[in-house]
């Protein structure tokens, strides 16, 4: 480490990451009974540093990096992802703006999928994609046309939330975010829209939900980064959730979705005296459908 932090590398770069990139990845398994593991680890997370310890070496480390993510290995994605997020950071936008849409390209692969819990890879390349978005944010011009690649790509998932990727994509859209309330909002506008559509006119109740669950997702997340919401829009969401909640024939799961979004929204802002009364009306008429019982309150 010290020998490529100390030295100029020059024309020996090339053949002193080859020498290392030789012995990349070390793949382990967690999972396994490996009495090996912890050498395993700790023997990949230093040659993780050392690949990364100069940003003379980006193009190689790149380059390596798109071509083991074309393996089938998960475990060989997995050091793929871990070696990029410890080596973009110290990487100018310059040196990773000729690998954007590749990288983007096996990003969306792997963590736009129906299901990504408990997803090791698919976590892996969303932190991947939130560094790769830190870079990148240092130049507003390719980020933005970076982001707008992203919308492009994921519109038609929101749009269609029978293909139950609508989670998956508002994971993306978070993970690019990162800490950019720029960012963040340039896809909240964008969704929200879609979002709300969606929620209000599909008769599916699966997929009224994960409208629904998206949208509190992202508004928890805005809130976190300390976006300042319209307060206006907050507003209609209120009467919105409230009106469309209140009819009978209400899904009952949805019904306690509303009223955990509703719970929220009165946490961030101050309503007037007809929506409070409004709301008392609401649970009032709540606590008679579900016939007072604990467990529906």
């Amino acid at each position: 480490m010290q020998l490529l932090t100390s030295f100029v590398l020059d024309i020996f770069k090339e053949d002193l990451f080859e020498a290392m990139a030789c012995y990349f990845p070390i793949i382990y398994s967690k999972q396994k009974n490996d009495k090996h593991l912890e050498t395993k680890v700790r023997l990949s997370n230093m040659l993780n540093r050392a690949m990364s310890a100069t940003s003379s070496f980006a193009e190689y480390v790149i380059q390596l990096a798109l071509e083991k993510l074309e393996s089938e290995s998960v475990g060989s994605k997995l050091s793929c992802y871990q070696l990029l997020q410890s080596a973009l950071p110290g990487y100018s936008v310059k040196q990773v703006e000729p690998f954007t849409h590749e990288l983007w390209t096996f990003i969306r692969i792997d963590s736009l999928r129906p299901s990504t819990e408990a997803d090791e890879l698919a976590a892996q390349a969303l932190l991947t994609l939130t560094k790769l978005g830190d870079v990148l944010s240092q130049n507003p011009t390719l980020c933005t046309s970076f982001i707008e690649k992203i919308w492009k790509d994921l519109e038609i998932s929101l749009k269609s939330p029978e293909l139950n990727l609508i989670n998956s994509t508002i994971s993306i859209f978070l993970a690019v975010s990162s800490s950019h309330i720029d960012l963040f909002s340039f896809f909240f506008e964008r969704a929200n829209p879609i979002l709300l559509q969606n929620f209000l006119f599909n008769n599916v109740v699966k997929e009224q939900l994960l409208c629904l669950d998206a949208l509190f997702k992202m508004l928890l997340y805005g809130k976190e980064l300390g976006t300042q919401f319209d307060p206006e829009m907050i507003v209609r969401f209120f009467n919105m959730l409230i009106d469309h909640s209140s009819s009978d024939i209400v899904d009952l799961e949805i019904r306690k979705s509303t009223i955990r979004f509703i719970n929220q929204l009165v946490c961030m802002h101050r309503f007037e005296e007809q929506h409070v009364a409004k709301l008392i009306k609401y649970s009032f008429h709540y606590a008679e459908q579900s016939g007072y019982k604990p467990s529906l309150l």
